[in-house]
C-alpha cells in the first residue's frame, strides 16, 4: 500500500508539471496567409481534416504521378463532408495551428500539404487542407509577382530582343528610370503618335539605353503603358537593379514582349 502510494504521487506530480502533456506542435508553414484566390478543402472537424490527409491524399502511380490522384479526393470529400471553397471566408485566411502535415513525392517534385486550423479576416474560425508547398511560392506583392513572371531567380535577361524594340532599357540611376515613366503621356488622353513622342524624349532626358546584359532586380517601381496601333503596344516598368558589375542602375522593361 505504501509502495501504490509512492507511485502515485511522482505520476500525479508529473501530469502537474506538463511531463504528460501533448505533443510540440507541428511547426507552422513558411508563410502562414494564404491568398482569397488560392484554393483550400475546408472540413467540419479536426477528425475529418486529418482523415481527408491522411487517407485521401494519394499520389498516381507512374507515369501518372505528376498530380495527386483525383478520383480519390473526390471519395474524401464525399467520406469525409469536406468541400473545396465551399462557403469559405471571404479575404485572406491566416493558419494558426497545423495539425497533420504529409510530403508527396510526385515525379518532378516533393509536394507538402498540411491540415490546419485557422481564420479569416473578419476572425471566421476555418479548419481545412491547403497546398502547403504552393502557398509558400505564390507572389505577395507586386515585385515578387514580377520576379515571378519575368526573371530567373531574380535574374532579369535580355532575351534576343528586336534591335528596333528593345526589351531593356538601362538607365545610370533609378531615379532617372522613374523619371522617363513620370514624363511618359497618359495613353487615356494622348495619341498614339504623342505617346510615342513623349517616351522617345523621355528616354532621351534621362539618358537611358538599350540593354543587352542581365540584370538582378531589387526594387520596382511604376509602369505606364504605350500604344503604337492596332493590336501594338508596350508596357514599360521602372525598375532597380544590379548589372554583372554590381553596380546599382536603374532599368526600364517591357513586360508586353513576353
Amino acid at each position: 500500500m505504501i509502495i501504490a502510494r509512492a507511485l502515485v504521487i511522482p505520476f500525479l506530480l508529473a501530469m502537474a508539471s506538463g511531463a504528460f502533456a501533448q505533443d510540440t506542435p507541428l511547426p507552422l508553414p513558411e508563410k502562414t496567409d494564404i491568398p482569397a484566390e488560392f484554393s483550400i478543402t475546408l472540413c467540419p472537424n479536426d477528425s475529418a481534416a486529418r482523415d481527408m490527409l491522411d487517407l485521401y491524399h494519394n499520389v498516381l502511380p507512374a507515369p501518372q504521378n505528376h498530380i495527386l490522384d483525383t478520383t480519390r479526393f473526390f471519395e474524401g470529400l464525399a467520406a469525409t463532408g469536406c468541400v473545396q471553397n465551399e462557403g469559405r471566408p471571404e479575404g485572406v485566411i491566416t493558419i494558426d495551428t497545423v495539425l497533420a502535415r504529409r510530403d508527396f513525392e510526385l515525379a518532378t517534385a516533393v509536394e507538402t500539404h498540411i491540415a490546419f486550423r485557422g481564420r479569416g479576416e473578419d476572425g471566421t474560425p476555418v479548419i481545412a487542407l491547403v497546398d502547403e508547398s504552393w502557398n509558400n511560392r505564390l507572389p505577395r506583392t507586386p515585385l515578387e509577382r514580377f520576379l515571378r513572371d519575368f526573371t530567373d531567380s531574380g535574374v532579369l535577361v535580355d532575351m534576343d530582343s528586336d534591335p528596333l524594340r528593345p526589351l531593356i532599357y538601362v538607365c545610370a540611376t533609378p531615379a532617372k528610370a522613374k523619371g522617363v515613366i513620370a514624363q511618359m503621356a497618359d495613353p487615356e488622353t494622348a495619341s498614339e503618335a504623342a505617346q510615342e513622342t513623349a517616351f522617345r524624349m523621355a528616354l532621351k532626358l534621362n539618358a537611358c539605353q538599350p540593354g543587352y546584359g542581365s540584370y538582378t532586380i531589387t526594387e520596382m517601381h511604376g509602369e505606364r503603358g504605350v500604344s503604337c496601333g492596332f493590336e501594338c503596344w508596350s508596357n514599360w516598368t521602372a525598375l532597380n537593379g544590379t548589372d554583372e558589375s554590381g553596380q546599382t542602375i536603374g532599368l526600364l522593361f517591357d513586360a508586353s514582349q513576353i
